[in-house]
């Protein structure tokens, strides 16, 4: 297991930012297979690291590490690594720092800080089962969270403590038989960007190509993000 970054780190690039470098080999080597009385998603030389332990498949990024373990290069910043994010999220490990959250958690939980549009805040009873693909922060490196940056707005910014969290599903790319029985092809999302979350329990589940575990969020409060800051600082 690699270690810990150093606590004091100024301005940490994100344990699980995609780095120059890492790219999505997935698709050279995606064929299907027979599955019950259908097919499933899967790599033509697939090894035991290419699936969790319910099946599902998830996509191939290699790392690249220095001699101690740790990402680097050039960070991708709209991009994360598959099997860091996973590792953050299973874990509960810092998303920037890979430290144990469990050291930061107070009377309120666990800390969570991502980007949540004004739309998505309007569901009924939100933030109460907000689903995230965003592992937990400390708070000391709160504000160095995936996603954040100049360019996106401050009111779309939300900081969470939560006591209990729930395995939802994935994040990632559903996949089709192509008509002329090749390789499959990539299926329609309801947004049209290419990837999008299912439950674990999803029919669909054997034709998805996962990039991201999601969980769902429960006994949550919003809180302020630089009283969390200011309140590690102090510490």
């Amino acid at each position: 297991m690699l270690s810990p970054a150093p606590a004091g780190a100024a301005r940490l690039i994100p344990f699980i930012t995609l780095r120059e470098g890492e790219h999505d080999l997935s698709r050279q080597s995606l064929v299907l297979r027979p599955h019950g009385a259908g097919v499933r998603l899967a790599y033509s030389d697939e090894g035991s690291d290419d699936r969790d332990f319910r099946g599902l498949l998830y996509a191939r990024i290699p790392q690249v590490l220095d001699v101690a373990g740790w990402p680097v290069g050039r960070p991708e910043r709209e991009g994360v690594h598959p099997g860091r994010q996973r590792e953050c999220m299973g874990e509960f490990f810092c998303h920037v720092c890979k430290r144990d959250v469990g050291e930061f958690t107070n009377a309120l939980g666990v800390l969570f800080v991502e980007v949540v549009g004004q739309q998505d805040r309007t569901k009924p009873g939100w933030p109460e089962g907000h689903v995230t693909c965003q592992p937990p922060v400390c708070p000391a490196h709160a504000g160095n969270a995936v996603g954040l940056g100049p360019h996106v707005p401050r009111a779309d910014v939300v900081a969470m403590r939560v006591r209990t969290q729930h395995w939802h599903g994935l994040l990632g790319t559903p996949y089709q038989p192509s008509p002329d029985g090749g390789d499959p092809q990539p299926a329609p999302t309801p947004d049209g960007s290419g990837e999008t979350v299912i439950a674990f329990d999803d029919p669909q589940r054997h034709l998805f190509l996962g990039s991201r575990l999601a969980i769902s969020l429960h006994d949550v409060t919003v809180v302020d993000l630089d009283r969390e800051i200011a309140a590690a600082d102090i510490s």
